[in-house]
């Protein structure tokens, strides 16, 4: 005897629950996106969507309206575009915005208020768009050299990368400090500005009032005497005449100022009171005078240090003895040290 089964027609959307269909636009962005545009998948289960430029080109023959077509994703968290032309309006629950091209202006951003995460490579404009969008938490442009001002109101930045912010301070002066919009951010853990000069009436004052930052990484901060790693500790206010502490860099784990140069007595001293450092990269460090590197003793925490230009003196390594942690040790100029030396520095230390 032969048997038939009838299966009942199931239509895409049911195979799975709503919130699982979010859960897998995550992970298929630009597959999902086809499947909302190509085989009716509802809009509203796209929670992540990818768009290439071939699927631009057939949004733009299907819809007239395009700078309208996005708003039908009215859950959508994160979008990635490989294109920007035709863009006005996105949905305002947007979180993350990724922007893999060259793009101009940020307006169509501004209505964005629930926006965490932007990263535009290829941006240069301005950020004025950015002022409302006081939930941001991670900027990754790395072709901005423009003003942070419009970030001054963006109080919950964590993390900031900008790899070409700063060079151009050389050429038109740098009176002016380019950080400013960033004093106080208490939430800001990491800043990456590998082509940032620096302020050389002010050096790094800005971030010594940003009391949680875990990770610098400056490649071209060269630093001065008058303003070194001082500011990193200690940061002044206007309503102050004089400097007061504000976190004593206790929360820094990792700072990498590869041209910063330190030819001066005591030019790492403001790290002594950085305990929670981890990885130190100073590639073009010299220091002055025996005992340079005595500050870093008391980093406990230090794992990783690399001073390649660093010409040990007398006493060689000795100051690092209490830092039982360390990994990793990277020198060039290592030479032999003097006993009798050694002995007279330790006899100058308080046991």
């Amino acid at each position: 005897m032969t048997y038939l089964y009838f299966y009942p027609y199931l239509a895409l959307y049911q195979l799975f629950p709503t919130v699982v269909w979010s859960e897998i636009s995550f992970y298929v962005p630009e597959e999902f996106f086809r499947l909302c545009e190509e085989f009716h998948l509802p809009y509203h289960y796209a929670s992540c969507i990818k768009i290439d430029k071939e699927m631009k080109k057939v949004i733009e023959e299907k819809d007239e309206n395009y700078i309208d077509y996005l708003n039908k994703y009215s859950k959508l968290l994160h979008l990635e575009l490989s294109s920007s032309s035709g863009l006005i309006r996105l949905p305002t629950c947007l979180k993350v915005f990724i922007m893999n091209t060259f793009i101009e202006n940020l307006e169509f951003l501004s209505p964005c208020t629930n926006l965490q995460i932007i990263k535009m490579n290829k941006f240069t404009g301005n950020l004025e768009p950015l002022k409302n969008c006081r939930n941001l938490r991670i900027i990754n442009i790395w072709h901005f050299s423009g003003s942070l001002e419009p970030l001054k109101s963006c109080r919950q930045l964590q993390d900031i990368d900008m790899h070409n912010f700063g060079w151009n301070l050389k050429r038109r002066g740098n009176d002016k400090d380019e950080l400013e919009p960033l004093r106080g951010l208490k939430n800001l853990q990491r800043i990456n500005m590998p082509n940032f000069v620096g302020n050389m009436n002010r050096g790094l004052e800005v971030l010594g009032s940003c009391i949680n930052l875990r990770e610098i990484q400056m490649f071209s901060f060269t630093g001065s005497r008058r303003n070194g790693l001082q500011p990193l500790t200690f940061s002044s206010f206007q309503e102050f005449s004089t400097q007061r502490v504000v976190g004593e860099g206790r929360n820094l784990q990792t700072i990498q100022l590869n041209s910063f140069v330190g030819d001066w007595e005591k030019s790492l001293e403001p790290l002594s009171n950085c305990t929670n450092l981890r990885t130190v990269e100073m590639y073009s460090f010299l220091g002055q005078g025996i005992g340079s590197l005595e500050p870093l003793s008391n980093c406990t925490n230090l794992q990783c240090l690399e001073l390649n230009s660093f010409k040990e003196d007398d006493i060689g390594l000795i100051p690092l003895r209490k830092c039982s942690n360390l990994q990793f040790i990277q020198t060039n100029n290592f030479i032999e040290c003097n006993p009798e030396k050694i002995k007279r520095y330790l006899a100058t230390i308080p046991k």
